[in-house]
């Protein structure tokens, strides 16, 4: 959701900072060819397999099925990653071989989700369990503290994946929460030249460090002494400052500056380096080739809000509707019916959008005379579309795996039918296109069924928040595109894992834009890097509106 990104705190004072230490057997069409191709056939499968093992000690088909599935970029019907195949069309990952000629591009929907990757990535030896680098070009930092840090593994690996799960809070606590398991100990964050102004990096120093020590100390509370995360800082070059600070990050309380603490209060258990980027000092500092190098373990991190942020609520309200009356849409979705998990999202979606347009044909009739003009009347259009709800519901339990939240779905859908006819078409259509969505991903930490669907339309409002909005044009999405090239240079370094992130369910990348950012980015990394493969481009099963994406779904 990334609300705490929104508090206008210096990066460089927040405890969010710290770091720490199928294949698709195609069918045996070859029993009718010659001898020939059935033995090179059989060659080929032997090498595939010797390549790929079993995965025997996945506790879950995600823990192994997901990492190993294929997915072709951007092409017609795309795989997801946990589509469910034959269990002889699956091929299974098992050791750090499998992956030495290769680098898997993981695509997610929220940036939290690509932690099980990481993790997975760490256990199977594509990367090491700690001391990596994660080059992070991101529109934000994501550098906050997680609010239930006690919950999650502290100066060690996770050992299962409920740990790893429960690491998987928030949006914006993802990278503290793998710097206190040792994952990585150098943080890159790469800034956007349109972020100027919110917060997060010092206005206009284009590279600052911060060397960090963490680890824990105590605290009183009502007397007793409570443990608590700290660290200490020492940044340079251009701002020189040092100091310790005590986290001060809870459910209710979000100061992310820290208590000020002696350094003598702090027990370090590790330590790492942040530094915070321009995209132009970044360019610079990756030719000197002296920044990232062959020897260094790098995660690759990109999120596609890097090319712009725009406020997901912006096209209802170029609609005339009001704050008031698109809260009331969203409470009474919220109320009327509970989601599984995105099949659920996107068969409620649909349902959402056919009821819609059920209400603007019904206002085209009106307008050209079809329908009388007695039985146009807002009271008249309400009472006939009420007399529909038994069937609409009907229609929404044969197309879901939840369930109703309410005992009496009936009046609730009534209210939301209420309020549509009252609508304009334009305003109607707006609310199609922004449609209806989980309020998280089904991944998160927190997530449960019930009451978690509401109108798509972001977490953000313009003027209500510290994160800065900007929307980009078709020629500045071709430039950050043709920087983000330069900056990854493959004769400079070799990523061992790619992880994108879409931004577009918690309201951030802008929507329209999203094919062809991906496409850019895609499009860059098999150029840039040769272990990158379009064969290894892998689509997370809970990606909003599918591998296609959201935009320009109906």
């Amino acid at each position: 959701m990334r609300q705490r990104n929104t508090s206008g705190t210096s990066t460089d004072k927040r405890m969010g900072t710290i770091p720490a230490d199928k294949m698709r057997f195609r069918p045996l069409r070859t029993l009718e060819l010659v001898l020939l191709i059935l033995v090179l056939w059989a060659a080929c499968t032997f090498l595939l397999w010797r390549v790929r093992g079993p995965c025997p000690e996945a506790k879950k088909p995600a823990d192994c099925g997901e990492l190993a599935r294929i997915g072709k970029p951007l092409q017609p019907a795309p795989k997801s990653l946990d589509t469910p195949t034959p269990q002889h069309n699956t091929i299974h990952v098992n050791h750090a071989h499998a992956f030495s000629n290769i680098t898997p591009v993981y695509i997610v929907e929220e940036h939290h989700e690509v932690l099980k990757y990481w993790y997975n990535a760490a256990d199977k030896g594509l990367i090491p369990k700690g001391g990596n680098v994660v080059l992070h070009i991101d529109g934000h930092s994501d550098g906050a503290t997680p609010f239930e840090w006690q919950i999650i593994p502290l100066f060690r690996f996770p050992r299962t994946s409920e740990e790893i799960t429960k690491m998987m809070q928030q949006n914006d606590v993802f990278m503290v929460a793998a710097a206190m398991t040792g994952l990585i100990t150098r943080y890159i964050w790469v800034w956007p030249p349109w972020d100027t102004n919110d917060g997060e990096h010092p206005d206009q120093i284009d590279y600052q460090r911060m060397d960090v020590r963490a680890g824990t100390t105590y605290k009183l509370v009502n007397g007793n002494k409570v443990k608590e995360l700290c660290a200490c800082v020492s940044t340079g070059p251009t701002i020189k400052q040092k100091y310790c600070v005590m986290n001060n990050v809870t459910v209710d309380s979000d100061d992310e500056s820290g208590i000020p603490i002696e350094e003598s209060a702090c027990t370090f258990r590790t330590s790492g380096v942040i530094e915070i980027v321009s995209e132009r000092k970044a360019i610079l500092l990756m030719k000197s080739g002296k920044w990232l190098t062959p020897n260094d373990n790098v995660i690759l991190d990109i999120d596609e809000d890097y090319y712009g942020c725009e406020a997901a609520v912006l096209p209802l309200y170029n609609s005339g509707l009001a704050e008031t009356d698109i809260r009331d849409i969203s409470m009474w979705i919220q109320l009327f019916v509970c989601a599984q998990g995105t099949a659920d999202e996107k068969a409620i979606d649909n349902f959402f959008h056919s009821v819609l347009e059920s209400v603007i044909e019904f206002k085209h009739l009106c307008q050209s005379g079809v329908i009388q003009r007695d039985r146009c009347n807002e009271s008249t259009t309400r009472a006939t579309f009420w007399r529909q709800v038994p069937e609409m519901l009907e229609d929404l339990q044969s197309r879901i795996q939840g369930h109703f939240c309410r005992q009496n779905p009936g009046f609730i859908w009534k209210m939301v039918l209420a309020k549509l006819v009252t609508l304009t078409t334009d305003q109607l259509r707006a609310l199609s296109q922004v449609g209806v969505c989980l309020s998280m991903s089904p991944k998160t930490h927190e997530f449960t069924p019930e009451d978690n669907m509401r109108l798509c339309d972001g977490y953000n409002r313009p003027n209500e928040t510290m994160v800065v909005f900007h929307t980009p044009d078709v020629e500045e999405i071709d430039e950050r595109t043709e920087n983000m090239e330069t900056i990854l240079d493959g004769r400079m370094f070799s990523p061992k894992i790619v992880t994108i992130c879409r931004s577009v369910r918690d309201g951030y990348t802008p929507k329209k834009y999203v094919k062809k950012i991906e496409g850019d980015v895609l499009r860059i990394l098999q150029n840039s890097f040769s272990k990158v493969s379009e064969n290894f481009i892998l689509y997370d099963s809970d990606l909003l509106g599918g591998p296609r994406g959201w935009y320009g779904r109906h």
